[in-house]
């Protein structure tokens, strides 16, 4: 499908490219200089970014519009206040992310902390978080309990072993909790619902308002785990949760049947060869 330009453009968001275009550093002592570099791709006016705080303030928003030139390096100056964490989120309209020689980075007064590309929808960089605020900080767990200090509080969890887990707070809240588990932070947010994720428990997973769920992972794949609660139902009330290793996967492990599950480590006598009528 060929990408076509935008017919208008909204007079608010021109306002705001010109007042960012503008904008200067801190003053001294009053926050953090965040410098966003865009190296736009054959299709500038696809692109568009953000800097928001987790609580809510947007700090700035950028809508690149026909007016950008193609393969063409920008950039924007803003003060974060000290101490404030912010998600930079930068969006595709098409869906495709940046082309090569697309790019975004980040510096904080003056000092580059990353420099990437993206081929999706969105894109989300975690900045001045501490550990477990956002996705892209999110704090490393191991197997067995773990609580929850914050409402949506993020973990990373790496398995050592291929087979099948279960994440739950069964038994060990009283309020209605949530599980979300995302395979990258790419597709990963705070919404409510189950959009990105490729687990998600609220009521469903046969403890009442507790959540829980089976999941089969493969060994030295990281994936991302959101703890939360439905509509904040705990009201900031800390939340216990916990991984359990409930053993290998079974399913078929001949590679020849056409049901062969590759990560499968125990073969459960279910295999299909080819040909047959099942």
């Amino acid at each position: 499908m060929q990408k076509r330009l935008p017919v208008f453009f909204s007079i608010l968001l021109i306002f705001c490219l010109i007042t960012l275009a503008q904008a200067q550093p801190c003053d001294p002592g009053a926050g953090v200089d965040l410098k966003v570099i865009i190296g736009t791709d054959p299709y500038p006016w696809e692109t568009s970014w953000e800097v928001v705080g987790i609580d809510g303030t947007v700090y700035a928003y950028v809508d690149l519009d026909a007016t950008y030139s193609e393969n063409t390096e920008y950039s924007w100056e803003l003060c974060i206040p000290f101490g404030a964490c912010v998600n930079f989120n930068i969006y595709d309209s098409y869906n495709d992310g940046l082309e090569f020689p697309g790019f975004f980075a980040l510096e904080l007064d003056g000092v580059e902390i990353t420099h990437q590309t993206f081929s999706d929808d969105v894109a989300t960089y975690a900045l001045n978080c501490p550990p477990g605020t956002a996705c892209t900080a999110a704090e490393p767990v191991s197997l067995g309990q773990h609580q929850a200090n914050i409402d949506n509080a993020w973990y990373v969890f790496v398995p050592d072993s291929t087979g099948l887990y279960e994440i739950s707070t069964c038994m060990l809240d009283t309020c209605d909790t949530k599980i979300w588990v995302f395979e990258d932070c790419s597709t990963a947010h705070n919404n409510e619902n189950n959009e990105g994720t490729i687990a998600y428990d609220d009521n469903y997973g046969g403890c009442g308002e507790q959540a829980r769920i089976s999941i089969g992972l493969i060994a030295a794949v990281p994936i991302y785990i959101r703890i939360g609660d439905d509509q904040d139902n705990c009201a900031g009330a800390t939340i216990d949760w916990e991984i359990i290793y409930q053993g290998p996967l079974a399913g078929c492990t001949d590679s020849t049947s056409c049901n062969y599950n590759p990560a499968a480590t125990v073969d459960d006598g279910s295999c299909i060869p080819h040909g047959s009528p099942d």
